[in-house]
């Protein structure tokens, strides 16, 4: 099931508040402010974030996409599809037939405006609800093999016709999708959102979670719906799960990403010997940031960069490495390989084109930063798998990079059963070493005199990708 069909939409940026904190990185500033030619030098103060992301306006007031005319949608290749257009209506006026009914007649009525094409009978209201300070309306027009899911927004009350002629679009056909927009005109303001799975599946959300010193995230679950639809009247919810019986199905932010341009100009590459650009530095901090946001991890203070350069693995391209240890314990950790705005993430889950969108991968993507993330229990020594480029995505390859003291000679990797997996040697602290994805292991760091110098878990879910340690999980 493809899991990145929404990209081509705009997402919400991560709504942040940054306050001063006393800098909780000893040894990892410490190692910042070595001048070596794997440090990179700043004098940036080490802050608190609240990080806090907002559910996505589809249109983030742009004027709403409309569908060319005659489109007939998305093909439907999944039950769980079929289980979603077949849903009972779900929100709060679905109980009034009338009205529903209504909204339906009058919908199918505007075909010709939203270019839908004929070949799509079906009408099927999928919600109609008042959320937040809207009245929203889901429909999808279908056919047996093909479907478009179309929103209306109005302020609440409104009538069916101020909904109809209201804002609104359409999106892709996912089993699991969010939809929110808020609306500022000479009407006035309002906007609300919902969610909507499969009648029947239970959607639990969380408002951030706890990145633990075993590499685990701890998210405090609210259960929310039963029936498969949860109104979002805000942006507080981070991090959505849905469990259809006994199998989760979705778990991960509103709208997974696997390429996310933060519209950062490219870097320059530093010479060999020279510290790192600072505009280097900044895109791998916002990308820290950015995945901080999408595993909704709370309380984890600002990244900070331990090392940068480049190993035989990385294909002599350079890299950076950012750490940020979260209150609970754990040590989130980043690595970017590239200086580029434009960012393919690597997570571990099986990426596809989006159907029946536009591609957000193009030329300009060439040079393109490739990232990967890691959870750990140690800042002395750091663990992160190197990403690889396949075709339009960013996967995960054999090889970890280590980031040791620069004291550490050795790393070795031990499995649960206690047996040595593999080892490595490592220059002033820095070095890949051979370990199959997924795997949880501890690695182990050694000087030239045999001293044990820091342990710390490295640890993937079997089943599933992750950010973080946060699974990334798409089972529909």
């Amino acid at each position: 099931m493809n899991v990145d069909r929404n990209v081509k939409y705009r997402l919400g940026e991560i709504a942040r508040s940054v306050t001063p904190d006393p800098d909780p990185f000893g040894r990892l500033m410490a190692r910042r402010d070595r001048r070596s030619a794997r440090v990179i030098a700043s004098a940036a103060a080490v802050a608190v974030i609240a990080v806090s992301v907002a559910v996505p306006s589809i249109f983030k007031g742009e004027k709403p996409q409309v569908p060319m005319a005659g489109e007939v949608g998305d093909t439907i290749s999944s039950p769980w599809e079929r289980k979603l257009l077949s849903s009972p209506t779900r929100g709060s006026l679905a109980a009034k037939k009338a009205l529903v009914d209504e909204v339906v007649t009058k919908m199918d009525s505007q075909r010709a405006i939203l270019g839908i094409s004929p070949e799509l009978k079906e009408v099927s209201p999928l919600f109609l609800g008042e959320v937040g300070t809207a009245r929203i309306a889901i429909v999808a027009f279908h056919s047996d093999d093909s479907a478009i899911l179309v929103s209306r927004i109005a302020a609440r009350d409104a009538s069916t016709d101020e909904l109809i002629a209201g804002g609104g679009g359409r999106f892709p056909l996912n089993p699991f999708f969010i939809y929110s927009q808020s609306v500022n005109n000479s009407k006035g303001s309002f906007g609300g959102g919902v969610a909507l799975a499969p009648h029947g599946c239970d959607i639990a959300t969380s408002v951030g979670g706890r990145l633990l010193v075993d590499g685990r995230v701890d998210y405090a679950w609210q259960q929310d719906s039963v029936d498969g639809s949860f109104p979002v009247p805000d942006g507080t919810v981070q991090r959505w799960r849905v469990s259809c019986g006994d199998v989760v199905r979705y778990e991960g932010p509103e709208l997974p990403v696997h390429a996310y341009d933060m519209g950062a100009a490219h870097a320059p590459v530093p010479a060999p010997g020279r510290e790192i650009d600072e505009a280097a530095e900044r895109v791998a901090i916002e990308t820290n940031r950015f995945l901080l946001g999408r595993a909704a991890l709370s309380g984890v203070p600002t990244p900070v960069p331990v090392w940068a350069g480049s190993v035989p693995a990385l294909g002599g391209r350079s890299a950076i490495v950012s750490a940020s240890i979260s209150p609970a314990g754990g040590v989130a950790t980043v690595l970017q390989v590239g200086t580029s705005g434009k960012v393919l993430i690597a997570d571990g889950v099986e990426v596809t084109a989006p159907r029946g969108s536009n591609d957000v991968v193009g030329p300009d993507w060439n040079d393109a930063s490739l990232v990967s993330t890691a959870s750990g229990a140690s800042r002395d020594l750091l663990a992160v798998r190197i990403p690889e480029r396949d075709g339009e995505s960013a996967i995960w390859t054999s090889e970890l990079l280590v980031v040791a003291d620069r004291t550490a000679t050795e790393v070795h990797a031990v499995d649960a059963t206690g047996k040595l997996v593999g080892t490595a040697k490592l220059t002033e602290g820095v070095g890949t070493i051979r370990i199959a994805a997924p795997s949880s292991v501890t690695l182990q760091s050694y000087n030239a005199q045999r001293k044990l110098l820091a342990k710390s878990s490295f640890h993937e879910l079997a089943d599933a990708g992750a950010i973080f340690g946060a699974p990334v999980i798409s089972r529909w």
